[in-house]
């Protein structure tokens, strides 16, 4: 969170994506991070383009910062979204609807992430919310298990044959996960819709999932 608020005054004209990854692998190692790895997507609506690639910055695009860190051997996955509008814009009425599709799956998620549920279970329940609002589910996963490592050997919250990890473990009380609702990611445009998501780190507890830390609450927005 700290990296992210951080960054947003770095945001200006003439700045590229390239330029956001140099500041924030600086910063995190002066904050003591071991190890540190960012992807960031700078994009127009319809697009999905996963950088850096150098690509200026411009109104109208979102921004996209997914980063992961290590510090005293735990490792942390988190993600975080801005929004570049000219002068008095409003942020368009199609990404303020993903993030609010993205945010109330996001509380179910954490309703439902309780110690003795296999992983499956969560995905489908968060994805369903996501297609309540009417966005079409992909094969994105909606989180995974973390430790020692961003991608952990835990519980992955995919579908349950999931190719990559199958999503049968069972969740474990005390343990650590993301929580990634995406819509539009890398890979598969679609030429109506923003690339975006958001991306939070929550402990499984008998009562469902405690954040860890303080979320994004609403798109941030930055004006040129």
């Amino acid at each position: 969170m700290q990296l992210a608020k951080e960054i947003t005054p770095v945001i200006r004209p003439g700045v590229t994506d390239s330029d956001l990854v140099t500041f924030l692998t600086k910063r995190a190692a002066e904050l003591g991070a071991t190890e540190f790895g960012v992807s960031i997507a700078v994009n127009p609506v319809g697009e999905n383009k996963k950088g850096p690639l150098d690509r200026l910055i411009e109104p109208g695009q979102t921004i996209v910062c997914d980063m992961g860190a290590s510090y005293q051997g735990y490792a942390a996955d988190i993600k975080f979204l801005w929004y570049v509008t000219k002068g008095n814009e409003e942020i368009p009425e199609i990404l303020q609807k993903q993030w609010e599709a993205c945010a109330d799956s996001l509380d179910v998620a954490i309703k439902g992430l309780k110690p003795g549920r296999p992983g499956y279970e969560v995905h489908e329940e968060a994805w369903t919310e996501l297609e309540r609002h009417g966005f079409l589910r992909d094969q994105h996963s909606y989180g995974h298990q973390i430790g020692g490592r961003e991608h952990d050997a835990g519980p992955w919250l995919g579908d349950r044959a999931n190719p990559y990890r199958p999503a049968e473990g069972i969740l474990q009380e005390g343990m650590i996960v993301t929580l990634d609702p995406t819509i539009n990611r890398v890979g598969m445009p679609d030429p109506h819709m923003f690339c975006m998501g958001m991306e939070v780190m929550a402990e499984v507890t008998l009562s469902g999932a405690v954040l860890l830390h303080e979320p994004e609450k609403e798109i941030w927005v930055v004006r040129f």
